[in-house]
C-alpha cells in the first residue's frame, strides 16, 4: 500500500513538472508577444527619416479633395537667398525594457502564489503521513523510514533544482528571478522548500523520537541543511516581494533558529549559542543583500531578540550576549548600506537600515537591565551607538532619512544611562557611571557637531536631528546624574558650575549652528536646561520658579538684540517653552500645596513664587512683540494672564483661612475670584467702542472669564451655596453685608459687560443674567433684615411674619420702578422689560399670595402701594416712552 502511495506521488510530481514547463512556454510567448507589439507601437508613432539632398523624391499627384498649391514667384535678383535648412538630428529610439505591468488580480494570486505554496505544504505534508502510515503497519523500521523520508526529501530538493534550470534555460522570468507579468509564485522554490522542511524533520525525529543520533550529530545535520537552504536561495535567486531565493532563505532562517531548541545540550554555552547565532544572521543578511532582499533583516531582528530575552531572563552571562549584538548591528548596518549605496533602493530599504541598528541597542538596553548594568553591556551600548552614528553620516541615495538613526541612537542610549544612575548595586559605581555619561554625551556631542560642519547640501542629511543628537545627551545625563545623586557625592555647587560651563558650550553651539536649518532650536533649549540645572542645584521650592521665570525676559531681550534669523526662531521658542516649564511647575505640582505661608498674611512665598513668574511672563512677550506678534509672543502674554489669576486666586485662599489646600468652592472665595474674573474681562475688552480690534489673547481670554464666572455665579452662588439652603453666614448688618458681594456685585459687573457688548443672544443672556442676581440680592436683604445672618428656610422654625411677606412686595415694586427708571433714562427697552418682568411677578404675588395670607392694614398697603405704582407706571409709558406715537391734537 505505502508503495502505491508513493506511485502516486510520483505521478503528481510528474505532472507539477509538465504543468510548470506548459505555463513558461505560455509565459515566454505572452512575453514576445508584448515586446513586439511595443516595437510596432514604436514604429506606428515615429516620424520618417530626412532624405538626402540629392535623392530623388517621389511625390503623389494631388487629389481633387486637396486644393492644389499656389505658384511660388521666382524670385528676385536682389532677393537675398534663404538660409539652409539644418538637417534634423534623428533622436534615438527608446531601449525597449520591460512593459509596464498591472497589479494582480484576486485570480492570478490565488491561481499563480498561494496554490503553489499550498501544493508545497501538501507535498510535504505527503511525506509525512507516508512516514506515519508505514509506522502505524509497522512496515518499515525507523531508520530505514528516515532515510527515505530523507531521499524523498532530497529528491524533491533535486526536482526544484532541476526545474529551475530548465526554466532558465528557456528565458522564464521567474526562473531568472526577474520581474514576471505578475509576482507567480516559484514552482522548483515551492519543491525546494518542501524537500527542505522534510529533511529538517527527519533529521530531527532521528534524534528526538527514535535516539538514532546524538546531540551533536543533529546539531551538525541541522546546521548544514540550514546552509544549503541559503545556497539554495541564493541559486533561485530574488525579486521583488517574496521571491523564491527570499522564501527559502526564511525557511533556512526559520529552521535554524529552531535548532538550539530542539537539540538542547547537556553542557550548555551561552558562547556557542550566541556565536552560532551569530553566524546564522550574518549568511542570512548577507543572502538578503546578495538577492537582493533587505526585508529579510527583520525576521533576523525578531530571532535575535527571541533569544536574547530568553536569556537575559535565564540569567546568562552577559559578555557573549553583548558580543552577538555588536555582530548583528554591525553585520546588518554593513550590509543594509552597502545595498543602499549600490543597487536601486527605496526608502523603505532605508527604515529597515535604522531598524538594523535601533534595534540592538534596545536589546543592549533591556540586557543591561537584567544584569545590574554589567561593564559588557556599557561596552556593548557604546560600540552599538558608534555604529549607529557611523551609520547616519554614511553617504547614501536615502541620507536624509538615514539621518534619524542617529537621534534614536542618542535617545536610546541617554535613556539607557540614566536609568543606570538609579540602580543599587551596580558593576559600575556612581563615579565610574557619571565619567562613562560625560563620555557619551561629550562623543556624541562633538559627532553632531562635526556632521552639522559640512553644508546639509553637500551630506544631504538633517540639520535638525544632529542637533538633537549632540544636544540631547549631555543634558539629560547631566541632570539624570544630578537627580539620582544616591548620597551627595557631588556637591550642588560642583553641580552648579558644570551646568553652567556646559551652558556656555551650548550657547556657542547655537550660535555657530545658527544658519543650519533648525538646529539652534536643540542648542538653545540645551544652554537653558542646564542653566536650570544650575539653579535647581542652588535653590528650593518657590526661589527656583522665581528664578527660572526671571531667564524669560532674559532670553527676550537677548532676542530683541539679535539679528541672525535662525537664532531668534530659536530664542523666541525657547522663552515659550520656559513659560510652559514654569507655569507647569506651578500648577502641576503637588508640593506647591505644601511650601510655608505666614498665616492669612498676603505677603507670602505667592508674591515671589507666582506673582514674579506672571509679570516676567508679561515683560517677555512686550519684548517679543517689539520684534512681531507671533505665536511665541501670544504665548508668553496668555502665560502672564494664567499666572496672574492664578496668583490672585491663591491669594484669596489664603486670606479665607491661612492654607492653600481649605475649601476653594466656600461661598466667600467663590464670590472673590467671580469678581476677579470679571474685572479682568472687563479689563482685556478695553473701553466700549474702542477703535480697532482688541489682541486675541485679550479677545479670548475676556470670553472665557466671562464664561467661567456665568458657571460659577449659577452653579455654586445661586445653585449649591445659596444662602436660602445652605448654612453661610452673610453677617449681621442690614443692607451692607456678603450680600452685596455675592450678587450686587457681580451684577454691576456683569451689567457693565453687557453694556460693551453688541446686542445678540450672548447680551440678553448677560442681561438676563443681571436681572436675576439683583433680584436674589433684593430678596434675600429683605430675608435678612428679619432673619439675620443665617438665611435657610428653616431658621427660626420656618416661619415668617407678615411685615417680612409685605416687604418683599414693596421692595420688588421699587426694584421694578428703579429698573424702569434706568431704562426710560438710558432708553434701552432690555431694562424696560426687566422691569415689566419684576413687576408682572409682583403682581401674581399680591393678587394670589398677599390676599390670602396678609390681613388688616398689611394687606390694605399692598394693594394700595401696587396700585398707585401701577398707575403711575402707565403715566410715565403715556407721557414718556410712547409720547413720539400720540397723534397731534386736531387730528381726525
Amino acid at each position: 500500500m505505502a508503495f502505491l502511495v508513493f506511485i502516486a506521488l510520483m505521478v503528481a510530481l510528474w505532472a507539477l513538472i509538465h504543468a510548470d514547463k506548459a505555463n513558461r512556454r505560455v509565459a515566454n510567448l505572452n512575453a514576445r508577444l508584448d515586446v513586439l507589439t511595443r516595437r510596432l507601437a514604436d514604429l506606428q508613432g515615429s516620424t520618417p527619416q530626412p532624405q538626402s539632398v540629392g535623392a530623388p523624391v517621389a511625390t503623389a499627384p494631388p487629389t481633387l479633395s486637396e486644393p492644389l498649391p499656389a505658384p511660388v514667384p521666382p524670385p528676385m535678383a536682389d532677393t537675398p537667398s534663404p538660409r539652409p535648412i539644418p538637417k534634423p538630428v534623428p533622436t534615438p529610439s527608446p531601449s525597449l525594457g520591460p512593459p509596464s505591468l498591472p497589479p494582480p488580480s484576486l485570480e492570478q494570486a490565488l491561481g499563480t502564489r498561494w496554490l503553489v505554496w499550498l501544493g508545497a505544504i501538501a507535498v510535504a505534508l505527503a511525506g509525512v503521513f507516508l512516514a506515519k502510515y508505514a509506522v502505524d503497519l509497522g512496515l518499515l523500521g525507523p531508520a530505514v523510514r528516515l532515510t527515505l523520508g530523507g531521499l524523498f526529501g532530497a529528491g524533491l530538493v533535486v526536482a526544484g533544482d532541476i526545474l529551475r534550470r530548465r526554466a532558465a534555460s528557456a528565458g522564464d522570468t521567474a526562473g531568472r528571478g526577474g520581474t514576471p507579468s505578475f509576482q507567480a509564485a516559484s514552482i522548483p522554490a515551492a519543491l525546494t522548500a518542501a524537500g527542505l522542511a522534510t529533511a529538517f524533520a527527519c533529521v530531527y525525529a532521528a534524534h528526538a523520537l527514535h535516539g538514532l543520533i546524538g546531540p551533536g550529530t543533529t546539531f551538525a545535520g541541522l546546521a548544514v541543511l540550514t546552509g544549503a537552504a541559503f545556497l539554495l536561495a541564493l541559486r533561485h535567486g530574488g525579486g521583488e516581494g517574496l521571491s523564491a531565493g527570499a522564501f527559502i532563505a526564511l525557511l533556512g532562517l526559520g529552521g535554524g533558529l529552531a535548532v538550539p531548541a530542539l537539540v538542547p545540550s547537556d553542557h550548555p554555552s551561552a558562547w556557542a549559542l550566541f556565536g552560532y547565532l551569530a553566524l546564522l544572521n550574518t549568511a542570512t543578511l548577507a543572502v538578503g543583500w546578495r538577492l537582493p532582499a533587505p526585508w529579510l533583516g527583520l525576521p533576523v531582528l525578531a530571532g535575535a531578540a527571541l533569544w536574547v530575552v530568553t536569556a537575559t531572563a535565564h540569567g546568562s552571562d552577559a559578555i557573549p550576549i553583548a558580543v552577538f549584538l555588536a555582530a548583528l548591528s554591525g553585520a546588518g548596518m554593513g550590509f543594509a548600506l552597502t545595498g543602499l549605496r549600490h543597487r536601486r533602493s527605496d526608502v523603505t530599504d532605508a527604515w529597515i537600515a535604522i531598524a538594523l541598528g535601533g534595534v540592538p541597542l534596545l536589546l543592549d538596553w533591556l540586557l543591561l537591565v537584567g544584569s545590574d548594568y554589567a561593564v559588557a553591556g556599557v561596552a556593548a551600548l557604546a560600540i552599538l551607538t558608534l555604529l549607529a552614528v557611523t551609520a547616519a553620516r554614511w553617504p547614501s541615495p536615502h541620507t536624509r532619512v538615514m539621518t534619524a538613526l542617529a537621534p534614536i541612537a542618542a535617545a536610546i542610549a541617554t535613556l539607557a544611562l540614566s536609568q543606570g544612575f538609579t540602580v543599587r548595586g551596580a558593576d559600575l559605581p556612581y563615579g565610574a557611571q557619571l565619567a562613562v555619561a560625560l563620555g557619551f554625551g561629550l562623543g556624541l556631542a562633538a559627532a553632531g557637531l562635526r556632521a552639522l560642519a559640512i553644508p546639509p547640501a553637500i551630506t544631504g542629511t538633517r540639520p535638525r536631528a544632529w542637533a538633537w543628537s549632540a544636544a540631547l545627551p549631555i543634558t539629560a545625563l547631566a541632570w539624570a546624574g544630578w537627580a539620582f545623586d544616591p548620597s551627595n557625592t557631588v556637591p550642588d555647587v560642583a553641580w552648579a558650575l558644570v551646568g553652567i560651563v556646559l551652558a556656555g558650550g551650548a550657547a556657542w553651539a547655537a550660535r555657530w549652528t545658527a544658519r543650519a536649518e533648525g538646529a539652534a532650536d536643540a542648542f538653545v533649549i540645551a544652554s537653558l536646561a542646564l542653566i536650570s540645572l544650575a539653579l535647581a542645584a542652588l535653590l528650593r521650592t518657590s526661589w527656583l520658579t522665581a528664578a527660572l521665570s526671571l531667564l524669560i525676559p532674559a532670553v527676550a531681550l537677548i532676542e530683541s538684540r539679535t539679528a541672525m534669523a535662525g537664532l531668534v526662531a530659536a530664542l523666541r521658542r525657547a522663552a515659550a517653552l520656559l513659560a510652559i516649564v514654569v507655569a507647569g511647575r506651578l500648577m502641576l505640582n503637588p508640593w506647591v500645596l505644601e511650601y510655608p505661608l505666614s498665616g492669612t498674611s498676603p505677603l507670602n512665598w505667592l508674591v515671589w513664587g507666582c506673582g514674579v513668574p506672571a509679570l516676567a511672563c508679561a515683560g517677555g512677550a512686550w519684548l517679543l512683540r517689539r520684534r512681531r506678534d507671533d505665536r511665541p509672543a501670544r504665548g508668553l502674554a496668555i502665560a502672564a494672564l494664567v499666572l496672574g489669576l492664578l496668583f490672585a486666586c491663591l491669594e484669596i485662599q489664603v486670606m479665607q483661612g491661612g492654607r492653600l489646600d481649605s475649601d476653594p468652592f466656600a461661598l466667600l472665595p467663590t464670590s472673590l475670584r467671580t469678581a476677579l474674573f470679571l474685572v479682568t474681562a472687563l479689563v482685556l475688552a478695553g473701553r466700549p467702542g474702542n477703535p480697532g480690534p482688541a489682541h486675541p489673547v485679550a479677545r479670548w481670554g475676556a470670553r472665557i472669564l466671562v464664561r467661567l464666572a456665568t458657571a460659577q455665579v449659577v452653579v455654586v452662588q445661586l445653585g449649591i451655596l445659596n444662602p436660602l439652603w445652605a448654612d453661610e453666614p452673610v453677617g449681621s448688618w442690614p443692607v451692607v453685608n456678603l450680600l452685596l458681594l455675592i450678587y450686587a456685585l457681580p451684577a454691576l459687573l456683569f451689567g457693565l459687560v453687557a453694556w460693551g457688548q453688541t446686542p445678540g443672544p450672548g447680551r440678553r443672556v448677560l442681561v438676563t443674567l443681571v436681572l436675576v442676581l439683583a433680584f436674589a440680592c433684593v430678596s434675600l436683604e429683605v430675608r435678612q433684615a428679619f432673619h439675620g445672618s443665617i438665611l435657610t428656610l428653616w431658621a427660626h422654625g420656618g416661619g415668617r411674619p407678615d411685615a417680612e411677606w409685605y416687604s418683599y412686595s414693596a421692595a420688588w415694586l421699587g426694584f421694578a420702578l428703579v429698573l424702569l427708571a434706568a431704562g426710560v433714562k438710558t432708553r434701552r427697552a432690555d431694562v424696560r422689560y426687566a422691569s415689566l418682568a419684576v413687576l408682572l411677578v409682583t403682581v401674581l404675588k399680591v393678587f394670589l399670595s398677599d390676599m390670602a395670607d396678609l390681613t388688616g392694614l398689611l394687606r390694605i398697603l399692598s394693594f394700595l402701594g401696587l396700585g398707585l405704582c401701577l398707575m403711575g407706571i402707565g403715566y410715565v409709558y403715556q407721557r414718556v416712552v410712547f409720547i413720539a406715537a400720540r397723534p397731534p391734537e386736531g387730528t381726525a
